[in-house]
């Protein structure tokens, strides 16, 4: 079943809150065969490190709805200057797997974030901190460096170190030097709103370097990077239209091209991207009233076979005051061969606080998978949400799949979620798949 149905389906049901990208999301998509488990590794590992910016844009090259605004431009947009999260994902068993706590605080011109993790238990010191200090032009930062200190495109590995520079909307300079002994600067020039050209250079006494030169304009970018080791430079393009133009349409691409075996270095690439030599995705919307027609893309040509890869789905919603209808078709191909996928959506919304939703999904090969769910809005921000998916029977390897995903606001400071996934098969009865909680204060 093609990856785009089910992430076609949240985008249907629920508007969620930023705490739409969490481990437990990452691993229901996998769980549906919507993601590799390669990209679900990619997932976890920038959401428990806390890049929420980098996960997210991950999630939507793999064809996932935009995900909303990140804790740190809601920081910095809102009177709220800290917030404390905790997070716990349990087993099947009810055994904590793992659990992260993550502070971030602002005053002013400074900063700052400390990350606590672990398996099963939380260790004294962080796995990740970082101070930052920003004014109008400079800026400084100790601790777990990011992409944005290099002034780069693409996310860089997990590094200590200090950052900083200065600049402006002409020109821009800067150096940062890291714990294991390497030192890099930066510098671009040109009309950040119109076109900027901007590199960067990184070396150590280990003779290990890393460089990448970058082109923006219009809501384009193109990087050239390049590492010691690697046979060819990497090519990544993207290019993101969310303003829409006089059609309303909007577009986002995004592509990396190379030729290495591998990627190894100072840039944080996805392993699907180290697998293949061509990969890229893209995503348009286009608004023919009252239809949302969406568009998806994403091909990738693997490194050892050479064969394109392809997933392309086009789907259709309407939505009215208290009802909605959406339709899908979507196709695969590998090589020669093509799988063709279909869904139908519709939804109603039966009181103020309760709605239903059904969904029916089917390809030539399988038996159709239904979708039943309803969503309780127990509040003015407060929700209950509840999907049971038939599969082909109760078997072990095709149970009944029930989901539920709650959020509570306590207080205006306080709040909590809940994600639980059961199977139900003939033999083992109802069994719990996996458990995750979290909570967060703000002030």
């Amino acid at each position: 079943m093609c990856r785009m149905i089910f992430f076609f389906l949240l985008a249907f049901t629920v508007a969620f809150s930023e705490s739409f990208l969490n481990e437990e999301r990452a691993f229901w998509a996998w769980d549906d065969g919507l993601i590799t488990y390669d990209e679900l590794e990619d997932l976890l590992a920038l959401i428990q490190d806390g890049e929420d910016e980098d996960a997210c844009a991950l999630w939507e090259s793999y064809g996932g709805e935009p995900c909303p605004e990140t804790v740190a431009s809601l920081l910095s947009k809102s009177k709220v200057h800290g917030r404390f999260t905790y997070s716990a994902s349990f087993d099947s068993l009810g055994h904590i797997r793992r659990r992260r706590f993550l502070t971030k605080a602002s005053l002013m011109q400074f900063s700052g974030n400390a990350v606590f993790a672990g398996e099963p238990a939380m260790n004294a010191k962080p796995e990740k901190w970082r101070i930052q200090y920003k004014g109008k032009r400079e800026f400084a930062v100790l601790g777990n460096l990011s992409k944005g200190d290099a002034g780069s495109l693409l996310p860089i590995i997990p590094v200590l170190g200090y950052a900083g520079g200065s600049e402006s909307k002409l020109w821009e300079a800067g150096a940062l030097f890291t714990a294991d002994s390497a030192i890099g600067v930066r510098a671009g020039f040109g009309d950040i709103k119109a076109l900027r050209i901007s590199a960067f250079a990184l070396g150590s006494l280990e003779r290990e370097y890393s460089l990448f030169l970058c082109t923006r304009f219009a809501g384009s970018d193109l990087t050239v990077a390049y590492n010691r080791g690697w046979r060819t430079p990497l090519l990544f393009a993207s290019f993101v239209n969310n303003k829409k133009d006089m059609l309303g349409i909007s577009y986002r691409f995004k592509g990396y091209f190379h030729g290495n075996d591998s990627l190894p270095g100072f840039f944080r690439l996805p392993r699907s991207v180290n697998k293949n030599k061509w990969w890229w995705s893209q995503w348009a919307n286009v608004p023919l009233k009252p239809w949302m027609i969406v568009l998806a893309e994403r091909t990738t040509v693997p490194k050892d076979s050479g064969i394109i890869h392809s997933d392309f789905s086009l789907s259709a919603k309407k939505k009215c005051r208290r009802s909605a209808l959406g339709a899908e078709v979507s196709a695969r191909t590998l090589g020669d061969s093509l799988l063709l996928s279909f869904a139908l959506a519709s939804g109603i919304r039966l009181f103020e606080s309760e709605s239903l939703f059904t969904e029916i999904k089917w390809n030539l090969e399988k038996l159709p998978v239904f979708e039943w769910g309803v969503k309780a809005n127990l509040g003015k921000k407060n929700y209950s949400q509840v999907l049971l998916t038939v599969n082909e029977g109760l078997s072990e390897t095709s149970p009944l799949i029930l989901r539920e995903q709650t959020e509570m606001f306590f207080c205006e400071w306080f709040s909590g979620i809940l994600f639980a996934d059961f199977r139900i098969c003939k033999r083992s009865g109802v069994s719990l798949k996996r458990l995750g909680i979290s909570g967060k204060a703000e002030f």
